[in-house]
């Protein structure tokens, strides 16, 4: 998609003669609009913009606009089933390490309870499984967590939050 600096100058070409004042095809365009950004992609313009020699009008740049976008759109292909399925196949190892994460995170946690505090060394281990932990696994452990706190069985040590 080489030309998506080109489209996306031409809309703004486009919509800014579409609120110009006078609203005028044959209006000249702005030097600053004129140019492209240093480093995007020179696109040369279509043909019919080359061989009549003047300023394109709004309905030009429209109609070229379109071609260029169904040009693009014509050759994407969207990925294979089979690409999408090896996405989200988890990398071997992935199931073992949340596993072990999660029984190391409970084991803080179950610790933590029977010793009635959470202290900040409590809280620097549990921090340190979470990332290997799923979303749902998460939630879970962070929910017992806060239970146990507002439920008076856990007393949070540092003046630090929880996490």
């Amino acid at each position: 998609m080489p030309c998506i600096a080109c489209l996306a100058l031409g809309a703004l070409l486009g919509s800014g003669w579409a609120h110009s004042p006078s609203n005028e095809a044959s209006e000249s365009i702005p030097a600053t609009a004129a140019t492209a950004p240093r480093g995007a992609p020179s696109c040369p313009p279509p043909a019919s913009f080359l061989a009549t020699g003047n300023r394109p009008s709004l309905e030009e740049i429209r109609i070229a606009l379109r071609e260029e976008l169904r040009a693009e759109l014509g050759a994407y292909r969207p990925p294979s089933e089979e690409a999408e399925a090896e996405a989200h196949v988890p990398k071997e190892g992935v199931e073992e390490r949340r596993r072990l994460a999660h029984d190391q995170a409970r084991q803080v946690l179950g610790e933590a309870v029977r010793y009635g505090a959470w202290t900040l060394e409590s809280r620097q281990r549990f921090r340190g499984t979470l990332h290997e932990l799923s979303i749902p696994q998460q939630n879970q452990l962070i929910g017992e967590l806060f239970s146990a706190i507002q439920s008076g069985r856990l007393k949070v040590d540092e003046l630090d939050p929880p996490l």
